[in-house]
């Protein structure tokens, strides 16, 4: 397997002498955007292998573009997990890294990035780097949320834990917003769980979900997603209580059928039929406004019923979800909805939550705590001088009174203003200058040249900035 893993590295090498500082569009990514990637990204789709399973270290060395789903069945044959599995099975290492992505078991653990010991990076001057903490560390640290505009991974080892075949789920309800967040962090400093992630589905109707690894089910209620007709997780989670135990790997990718709720939405025939008009009136120039006109007033996803989930379930995934918007659908989503992730501090957090909620009316909201990193990460979204919890907010919805733009830009300016940041899988509409009043930008310059990225990569501005 290295063999032919350094065979298809040089291949990648001699295209990037081919086609160097060509770009090609990306329709294929777990990103609101399809902006453009260097032409070499197409060449790495072929480096999707799991390369080594080291059991007794526990650490995997695996290709860029192998997926999460890929992963996790390799490693868990050996009994064995990675220390965060971002949430949808189509998510790559390679975009894991690069996109500052994070789950339940992030408040052990920080990012995904925070679990790779050693990258092997192609750089701007068509050389291939070893980089880790302590090998161009600048480099290793850097690459976190920056979206593939300071080099290109070939290949990662990642570190390892022992898992069962179980998780059990405790799920404890909550109507005041304080002392969901207080048992929050109480639970990440008391024995944390293995997992720890709440759901805020409308004013008052709070749940905190904790998960830990388990050999057996004993005496618990048994509960799978694998039926084609299964509940989508949030929709069960808005009414469980007390415990229950769930088959590890459907837990790990719990939220990927429905991409959370926003599958919720195609269950909507008004919203579907908007969908549609939008559609066609791309290829004929007429009917924009009766589109927008035909979205629901109850901007709450439902969690859609059996018969929805057994016809049309197997298209509810997020990787039909996200060909669909990269199909020609972008705007649509762009201009209603807002798919956002903010990162705040036990500060300032219930003021953001508060704000929004009363704003926009954006409902579920998913939080998940992470722990902070001080290491030289400027991208990164959970970047602190100081080690602390914060806590992702993901609002991913139809904001009422507002379109999905001047939401997002209020949300945007509010998350900074209450210190906190942003991923960048989606838009910003930040200014350039704002945007650099936020992130160290001669830093960036400076590990852009030195790596020669200017030869191969755009600048992050040209990928995020709308």
């Amino acid at each position: 397997m290295p063999q032919i893993h350094e065979r298809r590295v040089k291949q990648v090498q001699r295209t990037w002498r081919q086609e160097q500082g060509k770009t090609h569009a990306n329709h294929s990514s777990n990103t609101m955007r399809s902006k453009a990637y260097p032409s070499i990204a197409q060449k790495v789709r072929s480096l999707k292998r799991v390369l080594n399973v080291d059991v007794a270290k526990r650490l995997a060395w695996v290709e860029p573009s192998v997926t999460m789903e890929e992963l996790v069945l390799s490693t868990l044959h050996y009994g064995l997990i990675p220390e965060v599995v971002p949430e949808f099975k189509g998510i790559t290492v390679g975009g894991a890294i690069n996109g500052a992505a994070l789950e339940s078991s992030s408040h052990r653990f920080g990012q995904f990035n925070d679990t790779c010991l050693e990258y092997e990076v192609l750089i701007g001057s068509g050389d291939i780097l070893w980089v880790s903490a302590s090998q161009h560390p600048e480099l290793f640290y850097g690459i976190s949320g920056s979206y593939g505009t300071i080099g290109t991974i070939l290949s990662v080892k990642l570190k390892l834990i022992k898992a069962t075949p179980y998780v059990k789920i405790s799920y404890e309800r909550y109507s005041k917003i304080d002392k969901l967040f207080e048992s929050l962090s109480t639970a990440h400093t008391s024995m944390p769980p293995d997992f720890l992630e709440a759901i805020l589905y409308e004013d008052n109707n709070y749940v905190m979900i904790q998960g830990r690894m388990v050999e057996d089910p004993a005496d618990e209620t048994v509960w799978s997603l694998s039926a084609a007709g299964s509940e989508w997780f949030y929709g069960h989670a808005k009414r469980a209580s007390g415990d229950e135990v769930m088959p590890i790997l459907d837990y790990l990718f719990r939220h990927d059928r429905g991409a959370f709720w926003m599958g919720g939405f195609a269950a909507d025939w008004r919203m579907s039929l908007s969908y549609f008009i939008h559609k066609i009136a791309l290829m004929i120039g007429e009917w924009a406004d009766v589109s927008t006109r035909l979205l629901p007033k109850e901007r709450v996803p439902k969690s859609p019923g059996v018969l929805f989930r057994l016809l049309f379930g197997w298209l509810m995934n997020s990787r039909h979800l996200y060909a669909s918007l990269h199909g020609g659908s972008e705007n649509w989503f762009e201009d209603h909805f807002v798919i956002q992730d903010f990162y705040l501090p036990r500060e300032t957090v219930e003021s953001f939550v508060r704000q929004a909620s009363e704003k926009y009316r954006i409902f579920p909201l998913w939080i998940c705590p992470i722990l902070s990193t001080n290491t030289s990460q400027f991208f990164a979204p959970h970047y602190r001088e100081k080690k602390e919890l914060l806590f992702d907010v993901g609002l991913y919805g139809l904001p009422s009174y507002a379109k999905g733009p001047e939401a997002v830009k209020d949300l945007e300016e509010m998350a900074y203003s209450l210190q906190g940041r942003k991923m960048f899988y989606c838009y910003t509409y930040l200014s350039e200058q704002i945007f650099w009043e936020y992130y160290p930008l001669q830093t960036y310059r400076n590990l852009r040249e030195q790596y020669h990225c200017d030869r191969m990569y755009p600048e992050i501005t040209e990928k995020i900035l709308k």
